[in-house]
């Protein structure tokens, strides 16, 4: 029975192979959400962005961060990783397949990193989810479960209390599986509460507070402080199609999930907007960042058809995205190429948004 799944398996990747790797192309364009005109409610983010930048902070010496409650989640710009899990595959299969990253927690320590990427299939026979990339051709993995792999960051969290918040970003892979994630979604946020108490979370309610919503939330007061958000995480459900769908349910609404999902202004949820080459849309991005939405960008690729090394590129998302991807964030690998934040410790303040007198020191 096992053996004919796996050739049941086997064959539906072999004949999809072709349409994962043109997807994976695709996934080098920029991928926005649709965009109308942008504008603040009744200009307060506009106001009260350019109050923040032009009135420096008071001088208060002996605490770790004395700008805590002046500087917000959204002013800052950080690093972090496509496929984090993602391990060598047995076999050659696609080059872009062809390679690795460090432990979780071994990233976040070591290469600054402060978000990750998990891709998760929901596994029927011990009510799970696994997390790996493609099934049988692609499906090593450092962490073999969602609650393990939470459970490192958890870790990494628990013993160094004053970081700044990690970012974890949650895909739904369920093309090429028997069993689909939908109906499940339930499961998955209990997945994420078993190892990160609801405190340790920053969730979509704790943007909304007493706003009607995230639109509105975000137009009038913005995202939480980074005091707000120490030693916490912020997990986002990394889909724009029916698992977004389903995830927001039949009254559309956050209010009690635990993730965060894409969507630009013109959604009343949406708080993430995902521009995977920043390239030529940089303008789209500072316009973005200065209504205080988060913007995800990618800094490299390992798709041979693609530019590994493209200063450009990573120039482009520097501009004003918030979190940067890369598949190469260790600074001592072999090689002539890495990623990091300039002048980051890990991170640092964000171009746009953040106030003239913002430190690196400030955030991490």
């Amino acid at each position: 029975m096992e053996c004919t799944w796996k050739l049941s398996v086997l064959l539906i990747v072999t004949i999809s192979l072709l349409a994962a790797c043109s997807a994976k192309s695709a996934a080098e364009l920029p991928r926005f959400d649709a965009q109308p005109e942008l504008g603040y409610a009744d200009g307060a983010a506009e106001t009260n962005m350019s109050e923040d930048r032009v009135s420096a902070p008071p001088d208060l010496p002996g605490t770790p961060y004395p700008n805590d409650e002046m500087l917000r989640l959204n002013q800052i710009q950080c690093k972090g990783t496509h496929n984090s899990y993602h391990q060598l595959p047995d076999e050659e299969v696609a080059p872009d397949w062809l390679y690795e990253h460090a432990p979780l927690d071994v990233q976040l320590e070591e290469f600054g990193v402060r978000q990750v990427e998990l891709d998760v299939h929901w596994h029927a026979e011990t009510s799970e989810f696994l997390v790996y990339h493609v099934p049988i051709l692609d499906d090593n993995t450092s962490c073999e479960t969602l609650t393990g792999c939470l459970a490192l960051l958890k870790t990494w969290s628990d013993s160094h209390p004053g970081h700044q918040t990690v970012f974890v970003f949650i895909e739904p892979k369920d093309d090429l599986d028997l069993h689909t994630i939908e109906g499940h979604y339930d499961e998955l946020d209990a997945a994420i509460l078993a190892t990160w108490p609801r405190d340790r979370i920053v969730a979509p309610a704790d943007v909304v507070g007493d706003h009607i919503n995230l639109q509105e939330a975000l137009a009038k007061q913005g995202w939480p402080t980074l005091g707000e958000t120490r030693g916490k995480a912020l997990f986002h459900l990394l889909d724009s199609g029916h698992h977004r769908a389903n995830y927001l349910g039949p009254e559309v609404s956050l209010a009690n999930r635990v993730m965060h999902v894409r969507g630009g202004p013109e959604t009343p949820w949406g708080s993430f907007v995902e521009v995977g080459n920043a390239q030529g849309h940089e303008e789209e991005i500072t316009t973005l960042a200065k209504a205080n939405y988060m913007v995800r960008s990618t800094a490299d690729s390992t798709n041979p058809d693609s530019f590994v090394n493209n200063p450009d590129r990573a120039a482009a998302a520097l501009v004003a995205s918030h979190v940067i991807s890369t598949d190469f964030p260790d600074p001592n690998r072999a090689g002539d190429y890495s990623f990091s934040i300039p002048d980051g410790a890990p991170s640092r303040c964000h171009p746009v948004t953040a106030p003239e007198w913002c430190k690196a020191a400030d955030i991490e």
